[in-house]
């Protein structure tokens, strides 16, 4: 890319990378070997434990294991507490671990400390892995066809890979070179649920999904890590015509979405949006036709009452909801 011919204005080392392209090297490639075992333990009737271990090698960020323990218990014949909790390795991208690439924001991107000119996000080789540690705990229900659940989950992230907020130096041609680093921590909690209801058994099943978002969030910023519902409920009607074809009514109903409340970025200075978008919702229709035994077909329509939500600036912390849209597919199975 024309970002990794840029050469600092004094041509010297900048954090131990050299200022001239031409001594940077331009190739960088990973390695990462993976070995994950796990056992499923009858501890006694109706209680179940599950002891997981991956080992991962990384030729740049070395090894790490990742342990994790699943618990099932079952109360009686209808009702079962499942447990989990499981640590999370997450290696940096080559984008952000190969010193000799740059990658241009555009001015899009500059923190909100660099008041003029573009800026360049340098790879930085000393970065440490993304780890997180995930926890969840939930109650299910099973009885002829019927099933109910809930889960509460917790997800907890440190070394989160962000942009830099110190300029490092400045290219030939005036743009500013930060380098990507480990920020603080970050936080996702929330619960969800789910309900199978079998209307005509064989021939007519409803089912719906719902997840509520009880924080989502850096800890160091306070904004969301994304621009995540309040809470999503997906309900949908599958109904199977014959042995062949099937269709299906589905709606999903979006809760109150609010925006960064901060900015991060020098763009979202004079672009943040302030609207908070209420609960909406959109509704698609499906079929699917099993043609032959390995041949399926598939068509339908997304957002079908064509609603739309357009952002209202250039800030990446505003919302968009795509009209309708028609789709078609055909499933190969060998």
């Amino acid at each position: 890319p024309a970002s990794m011919q840029a050469t600092n204005v004094s041509g010297e080392v900048i954090n131990g990378v050299p200022g001239t392209a031409s001594e940077r090297n331009s190739k960088n490639s990973a390695d990462l070997t993976g070995i994950y075992l796990e056992d499923n333990i009858e501890a006694r009737q109706g209680t179940n434990l599950i002891p997981g271990l991956r080992f991962d090698y990384h030729n740049q960020f070395g090894s790490n294991w990742s342990p994790s323990l699943n618990l099932s218990q079952d109360l009686g014949d209808m009702f079962k507490v499942k447990a989990g909790i499981a640590r999370v390795f997450k290696a940096p991208n080559l984008y952000q671990s190969s010193e000799g690439y740059l990658l241009s924001t555009r001015g899009n991107g500059c923190p909100n400390n660099v008041s003029e000119g573009s800026c360049y996000l340098l790879g930085n080789p000393d970065l440490d892995p993304e780890i997180s540690v995930n926890k969840e705990i939930g109650l299910a229900f099973a009885l002829e066809g019927y099933e109910a659940g809930i889960t509460w989950f917790r997800n907890d992230y440190k070394n989160k890979i962000v942009s830099g907020t110190d300029v490092l130096g400045q290219t030939s041609s005036g743009a500013n070179i930060l380098q990507w680093q480990n920020g603080g921590k970050a936080v996702v909690e929330g619960l969800e649920g789910n309900l199978t209801v079998p209307v005509i058994r064989d021939t007519l099943t409803w089912r719906t999904n719902a997840t509520y978002m009880i924080q989502s969030e850096s800890k160091d910023t306070g904004n969301p890590l994304s621009i995540i519902p309040k809470y999503t409920v997906n309900t949908m009607l599958d109904w199977q015509v014959n042995s062949k074809l099937s269709a299906n009514l589905s709606w999903t109903t979006y809760g109150r979405q609010k925006p960064r409340e901060n900015a991060e970025i020098r763009k979202e200075q004079n672009a943040m949006s302030d609207k908070e978008i209420g609960a909406y919702s959109i509704v698609g229709i499906g079929s699917n036709y099993q043609l032959t035994k390995d041949l399926r077909l598939n068509a339908g329509i997304s957002n079908l009452f064509d609603k739309q939500i357009y952002r209202e600036n250039d800030g990446a912390s505003t919302y968009n909801e795509p009209g309708r849209a028609y789709y078609a597919g055909v499933t190969l199975s060998f």
